[in-house]
This record gives C-alpha cells, sequence and structure tokens, in this order.
C-alpha cells in the first residue's frame, strides 16, 4: 500500500524507530532512514535492502536545527519530498527531577521536543508547498498522561510533543496534510 510513498523515520537506528522502518519497507515504500548513531542506522538500511526494499541512511543529531534543515534540503534534492514523516528520534533518562543535572534534563527537552519541532519547521512547509498533502507522524508516549517521578523530563517531552502535535494537525488540515 506504500509502494509509491517515500517515507522518512528518525531515530530509525533501533527500537521503534527501527521497526517503523522496517513495517514501511515491508508495505512497499522508500525510506530515508536516520540515527545518530552511524553503524545502527546503516544497519538498519542495509536490513532493508536485504528483503528487497530500498532505502538511504542518514546520520542526524535531531536536536540541531540547522542540521535538521539540510538533512531536509538534502533528502528533497536527492529523492524528493517525503510523503510521510516520522519524528521519532528520543531518548530518556531516569531518576528524580531533583537529582537530574540540568544539562541531562535540557538534553531529553531538546532531542524529544526540540527534534520533532526541528522536524515539522524542516519538512511541514515542503509538505504544504508540494500540494499534494502528506503525513507528519510525531511519536509520543503514554507517558504524556502518566506522571512517573523517576521519568520527569521524559514525561513532560512526550506530553509536549502531543499537544504540539494536536496544534499542528489543526493548523495543516487545510492543506491536506494530517
Amino acid at each position: 500500500p506504500f509502494g509509491d510513498m517515500l517515507v522518512s523515520v528518525t531515530g530509525a537506528g533501533s527500537g521503534i524507530g527501527r521497526e517503523t522502518a522496517l513495517a514501511f519497507a515491508r508495505a512497499g515504500a522508500e525510506l530515508v532512514v536516520s540515527d545518530l548513531d552511524e553503524a545502527t542506522v546503516k544497519d538498519t538500511a542495509a536490513r532493508i535492502a536485504a528483503h528487497g526494499g530500498v532505502a538511504h541512511s542518514y546520520v542526524l543529531d535531531v536536536s540541531d536545527a540547522e542540521a535538521v534543515e539540510r538533512f531536509a534540503d538534502e533528502v528533497c534534492a536527492a529523492h524528493g519530498v517525503p510523503d510521510v514523516v516520522v519524528n521519532n528520534a528520543g531518548i530518556g533518562v531516569a531518576g528524580a527531577f531533583l537529582d537530574t543535572p540540568a544539562e541531562q534534563f535540557d538534553r531529553v527537552l531538546d532531542v524529544n521536543l526540540g527534534g520533532v519541532v526541528n522536524g515539522c519547521r524542516a519538512f511541514a512547509r515542503r509538505l504544504v508547498d508540494r500540494g499534494t498533502g502528506g503525513h507528519i507522524v510525531n511519536v509520543a508516549s503514554m507517558a504524556a498522561y502518566a506522571p512517573l517521578s523517576s521519568l520527569n523530563a521524559y514525561c513532560t517531552s512526550k506530553a509536549a510533543v502531543y499537544m504540539f502535535s494536536d496544534c499542528l494537525r489543526a493548523e495543516l488540515a487545510a492543506a491536506g496534510v494530517g
């Protein structure tokens, strides 16, 4: 069902991102997979290719807005505007808020929320301007609804992703971007 579609997945080197990329590949999509870890994202692309799929791997730090914009430029120039953009990259840090160093808390927000915002900023305008619709998938978590004292930064970031996504959905609906 995705045989004529290009799908971009961040955080595709492992976990949910890898499984999402593999599922889209099984459904026939061409993949753009990215991750901070070059070895793991290349492995994801190799797994897709080993099963007859097409995947292009990129190293990307989603928390770096300029890097995400360069990534979007390169992807669109080389492969076209993705039909589906999956902003999945995320990290967690365990520990109570009072015991979590500020730089660790901030890094979780920079990756989990900032990475989603950067991905949307880089691709949403391109999807709208293309004029044929598309989808942006921002991966949150049930942690958005479940306050856990040991995952304060993670829960906060995922709740923000959920609300940001709802706001963006309302804004982009008229352009056919879900």
